[in-house]
């Protein structure tokens, strides 16, 4: 394992809310000089690739008020603790009302490692299955499609998909599943 060369002097919270608190350290940066660093702290994400029997990927759209721009993006949602693939599990349910018996964790990521602690759980869901069981329109979704990943990826080139923890954990399921 690295050495870490960080050194914290002191810690304190900033700023709270129900979603992410900021605390602000006093530090040692690496070179032996003191600094500030500020730390996003939030919950892990909870992100999942449903795919069905002819691999082909479900997105949902929605309008993102923080970027103010419309967002093809894949299922997921903040990791409320308990089981992991209960989670992402319900988390499926609620945003597609699809449901799979065949999962699979594909790994964790970082997901903005420069300023926050924010990590994402990604989760491969095969085989899944419509309920019409769903809570699109408490959770602002607006559109869902399915789409095979060659396609997914020339909506990554042209723009179309902008949502990085959508792009990694399309790219996990991908190499997983042997179609990049």
């Amino acid at each position: 394992m690295r050495e870490n060369k960080w050194k914290t002097v002191s810690t304190k919270e900033s700023y709270k809310t129900p979603y992410f608190s900021v605390h602000e350290d006093d530090v040692i940066r690496p070179d032996g000089t003191p600094g500030t660093y500020y730390v996003i702290e939030q919950k892990s994400a909870i992100m999942i690739v449903a795919i069905n029997k002819n691999n082909e990927a479900y997105l949902i759209g929605q309008y993102r008020y923080t970027t103010n721009m419309f967002s093809w993006e894949i299922p997921g949602g903040g990791y409320e603790g308990g089981d992991e693939l209960e989670e992402a599990k319900r988390e499926l349910l609620e945003e597609t009302g699809l449901q799979s018996d065949e999962w699979e964790k594909l790994g964790t990521f970082q997901v903005l490692n420069g300023q926050a602690n924010h990590l994402a759980e990604v989760f491969l869901a095969k085989n899944v299955e419509q309920t019409g069981n769903n809570k699109q329109a408490d959770e602002g979704i607006s559109e869902m499609r399915k789409e095979s990943f060659s396609s997914i990826f020339a909506m990554i080139k042209s723009g179309e998909l902008m949502d990085a923890e959508s792009i990694t954990s399309l790219t996990m399921a991908a190499l997983r599943l042997g179609v990049m």
